[in-house]
């Protein structure tokens, strides 16, 4: 097999010329397709990690950046009031420039907290969970909960040394009650 040494470096094609072998001609058609006419990537460098979604949708026909800003504000008005229709259907009308606002301009979570409080709330986290993903974020998160839970006991019960007995304390505890939960 093969191996490319540190001192080698992989050799390339002249800019007009393909190579005669399939997979480079491949490569080289997937690196030109990644570059713009300026020779800038169109990629800005940031991978994404698994379970990272990179969602974000335009605005929709007519509506502009102000008008959902004005939104925006009224959702703040609207989040003291605590009526939770009015959050819903703003929240709903307004999600294009919450997307805008996180992914766009990578902002921290306590500047988030300040311009989208509402987005913090139980069931809106649930609800733009469900946007994004077109998953309830509930049946997901139980089913996830009941899948890797063996495991967690498994792994708490193999616990040495002091930790371990509080944990088998604790693990005793919650095998007395054996109530089975199934959830769908």
């Amino acid at each position: 097999m093969w191996q490319r040494t540190s001192k080698q470096t992989p050799r390339r094609e002249p800019p007009g010329k393909l190579p005669a072998n399939p997979a480079k001609t491949a490569l080289i058609e997937v690196e030109r397709r990644q570059q713009n006419r300026g020779g800038c990537s169109l990629w800005d460098g940031n991978n994404i990690k698994k379970g990272e979604v990179v969602f974000l949708p335009h605005y929709p026909a007519g509506d502009t950046k102000e008008q959902h800003e004005l939104d925006r504000h009224q959702l703040i008005a609207e989040s003291k009031k605590k009526d939770s229709t009015a959050i819903k259907d703003l929240m709903c009308g307004t999600f294009a420039h919450g997307r805008q606002d996180v992914i766009s301009l990578q902002m921290s979570i306590e500047d988030i907290k300040d311009r989208w409080p509402v987005l913090f709330d139980v069931s809106q986290v649930s609800a733009e969970f469900q946007r994004i993903t077109t998953l309830n974020l509930e049946p997901k998160f139980m089913s996830m909960l009941d899948f890797y839970s063996p495991k967690q006991l498994s792994m708490f019960q193999g616990e040495k040394g002091a930790v371990g007995e509080r944990h088998r304390a604790k693990m005793s505890i919650l095998l007395q009650s054996g109530i089975p939960i199934q959830r769908k």
